[in-house]
């Protein structure tokens, strides 16, 4: 849904502050840059070998088709080009229902001939002052949601003029099991816990695509 060109809303989305209404639907009804270290891997995703989700999360089939695990109670909403941030066509969000400016946003991404580390160095464009870079490559130990082990992040951390704090994000594009590529970005302000990093691999450790 989501081309190299359009990754560039990025920008645009965090620099609205997230964008758009906040809707009440809870979730379960519903070229590199620098030599900068890889991203350090600081979730506990420990919990049943199944995978099914530990405490304080659910595993979610969301409608788009996928499946991911979020945290409990967490609201879902999906935003499109109309909205007031220039999302990707069909951007899928969970967030908290108490800080909007932590949460997990889904994309499929329609860019056959693109790997991920592609579209992570040439798709995503950090244009503003306010964005800092932590990382652009190739991503460490890609887990189940990446059988070909493809998948490159892109860190950074962005401050939100608007609420006086600084998140810290995380995105990871790789090819599901479908084939089809994804990208799963995480975002939290940086003191909070869980951070970034905790959200996303706690949301690709039970990703699924769903149905082709």
């Amino acid at each position: 849904m989501v081309g190299l060109v359009v990754a560039t809303w990025l920008v645009a989305w965090f620099g609205l502050g997230g964008g758009g209404e906040d809707r009440n639907r809870s979730a379960g009804s519903a070229a590199p840059t620098g030599t900068d270290p890889a991203p350090e891997e600081s979730a506990d995703a420990s919990g049943d070998p199944a995978g099914e989700a530990p405490s304080g999360y659910e595993k979610v089939r969301d409608p788009e088709g996928f499946t991911l695990t979020v945290p409990l109670g967490w609201l879902r909403d999906k935003i499109n080009g109309t909205d007031t941030a220039d999302t990707g066509d069909d951007t899928v969000v969970y967030q908290s229902p108490d800080n909007p400016l932590t949460r997990i946003l889904v994309d499929s991404i329609d860019e056959p001939n693109n790997t991920p580390l592609q579209v992570v160095t040439y798709g995503f464009t950090l244009g503003s002052s306010d964005y800092r870079n932590i990382y652009r490559g190739r991503a460490e130990e890609p887990g189940p949601e990446n059988p070909t082990k493809d998948a490159a992040e892109l860190r950074y951390t962005y401050e939100n003029a608007k609420e006086g704090v600084v998140r810290d994000c995380v995105v990871r594009v790789f090819t599901a099991a479908n084939d089809d590529l994804y990208s799963v970005r995480a975002c939290a302000p940086a003191k909070d816990t869980p951070n970034a990093r905790t959200l996303l691999t706690m949301a690709l450790r039970t990703f699924d695509p769903g149905p082709t």
